[in-house]
């Protein structure tokens, strides 16, 4: 994987003031913070160095800012709203080819998402953008996308909506004619109405039950097994 992830940064948004479940990011599960798990899959192919989580200025993310530090990871705080400029600010500051967008609400992102969008952004030299996101239907919780960082830093001037700041890549997807975009295809179709994203209560009750039914680490789970357990779990009616 080392030729794939050369000159590549993953940048992590996260903050603890979700108005839907305040404090997700790091909230645990089985003693573990969410974000560390998320974490934890992107360390099996990037290296520290790589990995930024972008929080906010603001007082309540000092606590991720603490959990960076103990954990060794590089931590940039910028604007709350503009979380486009905290990328921005990061891909000024840091040299690199392209870099990947994750969002820090993705406790089970599968790492195998990484390795399918490295290798087609490698093997077609002309790519801008590689995404989950867009025309891709892959279950929440499961979406990455992977940009080239020049065309950002050149695109970020004629952003202008309120959504382009806030959603960081919304605008090449308003403009997609403009750019060279590839929409992942999910393998698993049958799937991708699952949600494996961490927003709400009701999302927090799942997870801590996906947790509790793992009979091996996390890391061992392919996507397809974290699919059928996550499957499992949603067939099982809820208690009254």
């Amino acid at each position: 994987m080392e030729g794939l992830t050369e000159d590549i940064l993953v940048i992590i948004q996260g903050r603890m003031g979700s108005k839907r479940f305040p404090g997700k990011t790091l909230y645990p599960f089985k003693g573990v913070p969410s974000l560390e798990y998320l974490v934890s899959s992107v360390q099996t192919i990037f290296s520290n160095k790589q990995i930024y989580i972008a929080t906010s200025t603001n007082e309540e993310n000092n606590k991720i800012r603490d959990y960076c530090a103990k954990s060794h990871l590089n931590c940039y705080n910028g604007n709350e709203s503009n979380v486009a400029s905290r990328f921005m600010e990061i891909l000024i500051k840091v040299k690199s080819k392209a870099f990947i967008r994750l969002n820090g609400d993705s406790p089970l992102f599968d790492s195998g998402v990484l390795i399918s969008m490295l290798n087609e952004f490698s093997d077609r030299l002309n790519l801008d953008l590689v995404t989950t996101s867009y025309k891709s239907k892959f279950p929440s919780g499961m979406n990455a996308e992977l940009i080239r960082t020049e065309v950002f830093i050149e695109s970020y001037k004629n952003f202008i909506l309120e959504e382009h700041f806030e959603h960081v890549t919304k605008f090449f997807y308003d403009n997609s004619k403009e750019y060279n975009i590839l929409n992942l295809e999910f393998p698993y179709p049958d799937y991708c109405n699952l949600k494996f994203s961490f927003d709400t209560e009701e999302d927090k009750v799942k997870l801590e039950k996906f947790f509790s039914s793992l009979t091996k680490p996390i890391k061992s789970y392919s996507l397809l097994e974290k699919l059928h357990l996550m499957n499992s779990i949603n067939d099982v009616p809820a208690k009254i």
